[in-house]
Parts: C-alpha cells; sequence; structure tokens
C-alpha cells in the first residue's frame, strides 16, 4: 500500500510516499508471506514546478478514468457470458483437448472455445477494472490532498 503527505516549506513541496506490504517469497505456486516492509521516500518538488505537478496528477486521473470507462465497455460486451459456468480446471482441460484435437474436432468446438475465451477475457477484466477503479479512488484522493496542501 502507498501513502503520500504533502507538506509546502518556505522552499518546496515536499512529497513524503510510505510503502508498505508483506514480504514474500514463493513457495512453488504459493506466496509465502514472510514479514513486512515499510519504504520512506522523501520527493522536494521546487515552488515554481507545483503547479505543473497538479495539472500532471489531474490530467493522470483523467487518462485513468478514460481508461476505467474503456474496461467497463468491454465487460458491457460479456455481460451475458457467466464466467463462473466451469471451474478452471475443467476450463483448462478443454482448451487443451480443443488444442490438440483434429481440425474438423476443433470447427465443431469453436462455440465453447468461443465461450471458454469470453470467459477468460472477461474474468481478466474484471481484474482490471478492480485494479483500475482502485487507482482511480487512490490517484482522487492524491490530487485532493495534493491540493488541500498547496492552497
Amino acid at each position: 500500500m502507498q501513502t503520500k503527505k504533502f507538506k509546502v516549506t518556505k522552499d518546496c513541496l515536499e512529497v513524503v510516499i510510505i510503502n508498505n506490504g508483506d514480504a514474500f517469497m514463493m513457495d512453488g505456486e504459493e506466496k509465502k508471506i514472510i514479514g513486512n516492509f515499510v519504504q520512506t521516500t522523501i520527493q522536494k518538488i521546487d515552488k515554481e514546478q507545483i503547479q505543473s505537478l497538479v495539472e500532471f496528477t489531474e490530467s493522470e486521473l483523467k487518462n485513468m478514468k478514460i481508461q476505467l470507462e474503456g474496461i467497463e465497455t468491454q465487460l458491457d460486451a460479456l455481460k451475458d457470458i457467466d464466467e463462473n459456468k466451469l471451474s478452471p480446471e475443467v476450463e483448462e482441460a478443454c482448451r487443451k483437448q480443443i488444442d490438440k484435437g483434429t481440425k474438423v474436432f476443433k470447427q465443431k468446438m469453436l462455440v465453447l472455445n468461443n465461450h471458454l475465451a469470453q470467459s477468460k477475457s472477461k474474468k481478466q477484466l474484471i481484474s482490471q477494472k478492480e485494479f483500475m477503479a482502485e487507482q482511480v479512488k487512490n490517484a482522487g484522493k492524491e490530487l485532493a490532498n495534493l491540493k488541500e496542501a498547496v492552497k
């Protein structure tokens, strides 16, 4: 998780960035949490550049919102796909069999293959949407805190 604190001094804008989270290592395919970390960075922005930082942050937030809208549009096109119809194991087994099959078999399995592809795409889009929504929320808070600090 990342937090930012903004403070205007007589010379500059100080941005304190604190990153923290779980320290982990991979144990096969599983994450094994072995501790945590905290990392602190202090940035000093020249007073003349504060407005540029505000404008850049506003622009980035706008771009994130556009990306989120694009993901939502793509998800809307897949709204009728039930991505939880088959278990991941069954989906993977079907994909493997379709890939191994003859050309005739692949053609006959086209509908299932398309469903599997759309289901996978929908799952990925849902994850992207959740991630992007969180990014937009955090960027909005960051922008509000930045503007409050430079009032």
